[in-house]
């Protein structure tokens, strides 16, 4: 079996990465690649300089550990870090220091890698699945998609080098508008919008970009049917995100070689759509929120009310 690099992406919440490790270390994990982004100000410093003790506190696996000395944000952190991490490996498993891993995380990521590895579809595994409904007679443990989650994934170095930041201008965008909307869509009428914003800087995001690059190759996305991650970062303690419950789940632990995996993937329209629907509609309210609070930090939001007005 190809090796695979296990990445880890940290900041500024010790008591976050203290649970995400320990997840891992209910796995089978023999060497974990460690980014640490540096402080964004002096308030920020301490928790990060406890997030780097409780790294250098790690004994139970091999550790290369990357140490930012000043904040270069996490888009920048994350996609760098991927490239370091594919200079050694051909896949890889990424965790984001607010994403649990259930003991059977990394078996289930490898499994689905090793499985999945010539077909060019499959250009995304999500560790996450949201609290959806899947049909009684549905007979797999997994399901496929268009849409990649950034809460625990992995993916494959040839898959990744259809990825680029910032692909398009914002002109580019309205000019292809039509176009695009057809190629995104299927991954959910939230990714068009998402990439606008991006574009115009009212949301930082990296995973924009993943996302429209697998629709762009009419990639697919392998969930599991029960997850296999649980993001504790809905707390308000997130740069990206809010307070909420909405994504809560129980970590699913049944033994890897017990599911059933379909020998071809293929798109459940029914579960497909439920996955959509759940994850356009929490986007869009997020949506709205950076918008808001983007145009409040220029001082334009009460112009804009009286505008729509």
């Amino acid at each position: 079996m190809t090796s695979t690099g296990i990445a880890v992406f940290a900041y500024n919440r010790p008591d976050h990465l203290r649970r995400v490790l320990s997840g891992l270390k209910q796995n089978d994990v023999g060497h974990l690649y460690i980014f640490v982004d540096g402080a964004r100000n002096e308030q920020d410093q301490k928790r990060v300089s406890d997030v780097r003790e409780i790294i250098d506190q790690i004994e139970w696996c091999r550790t290369t550990v990357t140490a930012r000395d000043h904040n270069i944000g996490l888009a920048e952190s994350l996609t760098s870090g991927i490239e370091r991490v594919f200079e050694d490996h051909e896949r890889i498993i990424v965790l984001e220091d607010d994403c649990v891993p259930a003991p059977n995380f990394v078996s289930f990521m490898n499994t689905s890698l090793e499985r999945y590895a010539d077909d060019e579809r499959v250009m995304n595994v999500n560790g996450y699945s949201p609290p959806i409904e899947v049909p009684d007679n549905y007979p797999y443990d997994v399901y496929f998609t268009y849409r990649s989650s950034s809460w625990g994934w992995g993916t494959w170095r040839s898959a990744w080098e259809n990825f680029e930041r910032d692909p398009l201008t914002l002109e580019e965008l309205e000019q292809k508008k039509n176009e695009l909307k057809r190629i995104t869509d299927k991954a959910g009428k939230d990714l068009y919008p998402m990439m606008r914003d991006q574009l115009e800087g009212s949301i930082d995001s990296w995973a924009v970009w993943w996302s429209f690059a697998i629709a762009a190759n009419d990639g697919l996305c392998l969930n599991p049917v029960d997850s296999k991650v649980q993001n504790i970062g809905h707390d308000g303690t997130g740069t990206h995100t809010g307070e909420s419950d909405k994504y809560g789940v129980d970590l699913d632990t049944t033994p890897v070689n017990e599911l059933n995996f379909p020998q071809e993937p293929f798109i459940n329209n029914e579960i497909n759509s439920r996955y959509n629907q759940f994850i356009v509609g929490n986007n869009l309210r997020k949506l709205k929120r950076y918008t808001v609070d983007f145009l409040e930090a220029i001082g334009l939001w009460q112009k804009y009310k009286r505008i729509r007005k």
